[in-house]
């Protein structure tokens, strides 16, 4: 017996020791160093790991500044550093091996030139971590910021335009190996805010905003036409929204959105997350679902399968940035609806901005804690949930205690890891360092077993 427990002992240790093995490798250095490193889009297509970011040197107008993109192949760490179209707004993963970002930049007016301010859109694909030339889209007078999105089929650009009167949604298509099409007009009447667009593989799209206090979606199915304008939720006096959209790959069709609704003088408002779903070859929404009642910030919204999604976002107790917050994730399951929210963490103070990534291990959740002495910035931290568990494992220092502003994260499906990319400062931050001596870094690392 005495022996049967050893062995059975040695079968427990060895277990935990390989529950324990998956560890962060020590971050390397992905940028030149720069006084400020705007935060990091991780784009995860089927064989790479795209990154871009912004940075500036020095301060005023006159400070230079741009943009740049790394690649990171499954399997491997990022490779060199290359300078990225300026104005990059979004960016989204484009069949196998590349990226495509869409740009928004101010376009110089003239003397006698008046109302609201132009902008260039434009669009670029990657090769190997390089943005190739900027394909001009439109000129205007834009009164939101450009969203795009891929999935490996048909590419979907779209915006908000000022003419006249009116603030009207404006899509452009291309199709893999075609060329973008003409600005398309999908709400052409009122006045239309927030835009969010999403894309399948197999070429559904959709696009979603607000217009006139509601939010409404029109939906194109692969091989199909733009389908009717839907309303999915309006206002219950004012509000302010935040749009997200995605397609599974089974086409069905999930949008959610963070209600802020405000309140009167001196009363919070409510900080609702809602979703509504359209399953495919159906033509009406579900009833919206109330995800989480209050209290979200930075909501995302990610397919994660076939039919599956995930919603993440930061629950944060009260309006205060430096009170308790926890990094939240709610999951779709066999049902459309979402379920109860899991917490990826206990609270902590000042914690935000939570993101997620799906891999073969299943879902990892980053999120940053913020350090007594990082001037609001701190360490990144993380956590995952293996494939049909019902809780995070515990969570796991992702970064140094270097400064850290926010934390990126994809899965390198091939390998079973997780990348997490973040902008830093690990010589600090100041008071005592001036201005022209702060060095900030985009820096990466990867999770295994």
């Amino acid at each position: 017996m005495r022996s049967i427990g050893l062995v059975l002992i040695s079968v427990v240790l060895g277990a935990a020791s390989t529950a324990r093995a998956a560890e962060w490798s020590a971050p390397v250095t992905v940028s030149a160093p720069h006084t400020f490193a705007q935060p990091v889009t991780l784009t995860q297509s089927t064989q790479v790991v795209t990154a871009t970011w912004g940075w500036g040197d020095g301060v005023g107008l006159a400070a230079p500044g741009g943009f740049s993109s790394a690649e990171a192949r499954f399997g491997s760490g990022f490779g060199a550093e290359h300078r990225a179209p300026a104005g990059i707004v979004d960016v989204a993963s484009d069949g196998p091996r590349r990226a495509v970002a869409v740009t928004q930049t101010e376009v110089p007016r003239g003397r006698t030139e008046r109302g609201p301010l132009r902008y260039a859109i434009g669009a670029a694909f990657s090769e190997n971590g390089r943005f190739g030339a900027l394909h001009r889209l439109r000129t205007a007078a834009v009164a939101s910021r450009a969203s795009i999105a891929s999935n490996g089929g048909p590419v979907i650009a779209g915006w908000i335009e000022t003419t006249g009167k009116r603030r009207i949604v404006q899509v452009v298509t291309r199709n893999p190996g075609g060329a973008f099409s003409r600005p398309t007009t999908l709400s052409g009447r009122g006045q239309a805010d927030g835009v969010d667009v999403a894309a399948s593989r197999r070429g559904d799209l959709a696009v979603v905003f607000v217009r006139n206090g509601k939010v409404l979606a029109r939906v194109k199915r692969a091989g199909g036409r733009w389908g009717a304008i839907r309303e999915l939720a309006k206002a219950n006096g004012p509000t302010q929204w935040q749009l997200i959209s995605a397609i599974a790959e089974n086409g069905r069709v999930v949008v959610a959105w963070r209600r802020y609704t405000l309140r009167r003088v001196g009363v919070p408002g409510t900080r609702a997350l809602e979703s509504t779903s359209l399953a495919a070859g159906k033509s009406a929404f579900s009833a919206p679902q109330v995800v989480e009642a209050d209290g979200v910030v930075g909501p995302s919204l990610l397919a994660t399968g076939a039919a599956a999604f995930a919603l993440v976002w930061t629950d944060q107790d009260g309006i205060a940035s430096n009170g308790p917050a926890t990094p939240r994730v709610a999951l779709t399951g066999t049902s459309p609806r979402f379920g109860a929210p899991l917490s990826a963490a206990p609270a902590a103070g000042g914690l935000r901005d939570t993101r997620i990534a799906s891999g073969p291990l299943g879902l990892y959740a980053v999120w940053v804690e913020p350090q007594p002495d990082g001037d609001g910035d701190g360490l990144g931290r993380g956590a995952l949930l293996p494939p049909g568990a019902s809780a995070f494992l515990a969570p796991e220092q992702v970064t140094p205690s270097e400064n850290v502003h926010e934390v990126g994260i994809a899965a390198d499906v091939t390998g079973g890891a997780f990348v997490a990319a973040w902008s830093a400062r690990p010589e600090g931050t100041g008071p005592g360092i001036p201005l022209d001596q702060i060095r900030s870094f985009v820096r990466a690392a990867r999770r295994t077993g």
